[in-house]
């Protein structure tokens, strides 16, 4: 009697185990699928990154010069002077501005520089 018990537990172990390995088998397929997208979508928000970087240099540097243009100017300028502001000790800070412009427009724009003098 605790034979044929014991040979029903070690049948049923065997049909659990059985079991176990074809389901191991499908959630390793279903691993390796989402691999497999989780690689491309890596590889596509990476183009979609260079194409970002393209493009906003392309709106950002001036085809004929290479130099930057005012739509990069008004988003880096202020970001710079906080840190040369905040900046100890000061590593010194100048401006280029390539198109010459009447004073008063350049006052305009850049209001806060020409008012408050950087202290050094």
């Amino acid at each position: 009697m605790k034979e044929m018990e014991a040979g029903w537990k070690l049948k049923k172990t065997r049909e659990k185990l059985g079991e176990c390995r074809k389901q191991r088998k499908l959630l390793e397929s279903e691993v390796d699928i989402l691999r497999s997208k989780s690689r491309k979508l890596l590889s596509m928000l990476d183009e979609q990154k260079k194409r970002g970087k393209n493009v906003e240099n392309h709106l950002s540097i001036h085809k004929k010069s290479g130099l930057p243009n005012h739509f990069r100017l008004d988003h880096e300028l202020p970001s710079l002077l906080d840190e040369v502001r905040t900046a100890k000790p000061s590593k010194g800070f100048a401006v280029a501005i390539a198109k010459p412009m009447p004073v008063d427009q350049f006052e305009q724009y850049y209001r806060f520089v020409i008012s408050s003098p950087m202290k050094v």
